[in-house]
């Protein structure tokens, strides 16, 4: 199973060198019978003034491929239930409703899952609701 963990280390030097991570490496790998368990460790440039900003740009651009959801997702308005809404953030810890979109009619923020979006996409323009 040497071979394995090549593959992977090789997959996340791509990973690594895409968003700009000073370090992304498997750990550690152990084989049950019929599975086994990976365990990745990262570590992002300490910089201290763009530390959060380029998390959360890495992180969101990874969500959005991740997801397959357009470039310019974030700020995108769609329309759902009659409301406007408009998407402001993800929220990738919370895996069943990441998607916070505030509701433009009433100014409150709602969740939002990846699948309901991905239903009113075809439906959204990045700019201004009519």
């Amino acid at each position: 199973m040497v071979g394995i963990s090549d593959e992977i280390d090789k997959a996340l030097e791509v990973i690594r060198d895409a968003y700009g991570l000073q370090e992304l490496y498997l750990e550690s790998v152990n084989f049950m019978l019929d599975s086994m368990t990976l365990k990745l460790k990262g570590r992002t440039y300490p910089e201290k003034d763009t530390l959060v900003t380029d998390y959360r740009e890495a992180e969101t651009k990874f969500f959005l491929e991740r997801f397959e959801l357009p470039d310019d997702f974030l700020q995108m308005q769609f329309i759902m239930g009659g409301k406007h809404y408009m998407v402001e953030r993800i929220e990738t810890r919370n895996p069943k409703y990441p998607v916070i979109a505030q509701c433009l009619d009433d100014g409150n923020n709602y969740k939002f899952s990846v699948e309901q979006m991905k239903r009113v996409i075809p439906n959204s323009r990045s700019s201004g609701v009519k």
